[in-house]
Parts: C-alpha cells; structure tokens; sequence
C-alpha cells in the first residue's frame, strides 16, 4: 500500500487527512501490520486514486489474507488493541528498545513469572490469565526466530523487589544470562546507586524499522494510558532520553555480571 501511494505522488499526511486516519494509524495499514476494515480499504483506494476494478479486486484479496495470516489473531479476543498493535509492530520492527520500571519486559518474562504478572494486574479475568501467558510466550518465540537486535535498560529494582517467589526468580535470572550468551539481546542493567538518572523515562519501547517501511514508532504506557508516538519531535525525545538512561546504566558485560550477583542473592 506504501508504494501505491508514492507512486501516485500523495503524502502520508494528505492521504490521512482524507480518510480520516491518524499518522500512526495510516503507517500500520500501509505496512500490513493493522487488520483492513473493508470499508477502510475502500476509503484507502479512493485517495490513491486506484479506480480499476479488476486492481482493487486484487488489492481486496491481499488485505483479506493479510488479516487472517496475521499470527496473533487468536489472542485478539483476550488482549488489549494496544497490546495487538504493539505486537504487530515487534514482528516488523528491525530493532526494538526497551525499558519498564517496575517489571521485565514481556519479552523476557519466563511463564511463571508473566503469571505472577498479570494475575496481580487490574481487571483480568482468571480464565484469560493462561492465554495471555501463552501469548507472551508465542510473542518471545517469534523474536527467537528471527534476526531482530533487542536492547533492554533493566532497572535493578525490579531484579531486587521481584516477582512470585524467590524460585522464580531465580529461574527468571538464569533466563536472562541465558539470553545473554547471543548476540541478539544486550541488557543493561540501571543500579540503583547510579546518580542522575532520567527517572520520568518510564515504560518505553522504541520500535525501528526497515528503511523507508515505517518511521520510528515509541510506545509508552502509564497505569491508565497508553499510546504510540509517531511524531518526529516527540520520539526523538523518547529516544535521547532512553539512550540516557542506557548511557548511566552498566556495560553489557558487568550487566550480566550483576545479574549473577543477584542470582545468589536469591
């Protein structure tokens, strides 16, 4: 869809303001990352000025497979639009960041840890707990399998509070020194003696992706909002504060070495 539109000569910004889509939105749909509504779709060819029949057919067809393929659809019914979108955006991305205070990241958590998590998060259903875990699971086993750089900035706290009971974490620990045995996952560990550090960062994930597919996209969440960032001043922001936050914390190889420190602890 991104190349039909710059075929034709229109920005992202006319194109959006025509259908009545947000800069976000718009990205997610060209890139085939957010389910088509058919009526969508049919507002979308009108501003791209696809008139063929025997074209939009076509183009029809493709977006209809496109929403059935998409791996997650069977958690739809259990997790959050947010939650799906940001999944989308993981299995495109090239390069994701991240950073939570007060818990791993979800692409980290071992089960019963994620467990520990969601049951102890506000309005989740008891039967939805299992499938929501399964789900985080499905979603770090499809990081796995492919070539993807992931940078996590792990404040120590959250290593130290922990999560379930002392097995857990201990089992959580040796997952992440596992982790980082590759290439892929570099973890940097924010002491909690560290000095001037950007505290107001909190839960932030940065999404890179291919050139010219989608522009950085910041994720950031808080107990009662979330919401994607796509403008170009307010991500860069998010971004110079992360590399901040990444700048005070430990090295990767004296990250993993407080992890094990930690794993004795426990």
């Amino acid at each position: 869809m991104w190349d039909i539109r710059t075929q034709r000569g229109e920005t992202q910004k006319n194109v959006g303001a025509k259908v009545g889509f947000s800069s976000s939105k718009l990205s997610r749909v060209e890139s085939g990352i957010h389910e088509f509504k058919r009526q969508d779709l049919r507002h979308l060819l009108d501003a791209y000025g696809v008139v063929d029949p025997e074209e939009r057919g076509s183009l029809v067809r493709l977006a209809e497979e496109a929403n059935e393929s998409a791996w997650w659809r069977p958690w739809k019914d259990v997790a959050t639009k947010h939650a799906i979108s940001h999944v989308s955006f993981e299995s495109m991305a090239q390069r994701v960041r991240s950073y939570e205070p007060a818990h791993l990241s979800r692409l980290l958590q071992i089960p019963d840890y994620a467990r520990a998590v969601i049951s102890g998060g506000p309005d989740v259903y008891a039967d939805a707990v299992e499938r929501l875990v399964e789900l985080r699971l499905e979603r770090q086993r499809q990081m796995w399998e492919t070539p993807k750089k992931l940078y996590f900035v792990i404040d120590e706290l959250t290593l130290l509070r922990g999560v379930g009971n002392p097995n857990v974490m201990r089992r959580q620990l040796n997952h992440l020194i596992e982790l980082s045995d590759g290439p892929r996952y570099v973890f940097h560990v924010l002491e909690l003696r560290t000095l001037n550090v950007p505290s107001f960062l909190g839960v932030t994930t940065i999404f890179a992706f291919a050139e010219q597919a989608l522009p950085d996209i910041v994720y950031i969440e808080g107990l009662e909002r979330a919401q994607y960032l796509q403008d170009e001043g307010q991500v860069d922001v998010r971004k110079r504060i992360f590399d901040r936050a990444r700048k005070v914390s430990l090295g990767r190889s004296r990250s993993v070495q407080r992890m094990r420190d930690l794993l004795k602890q426990w």
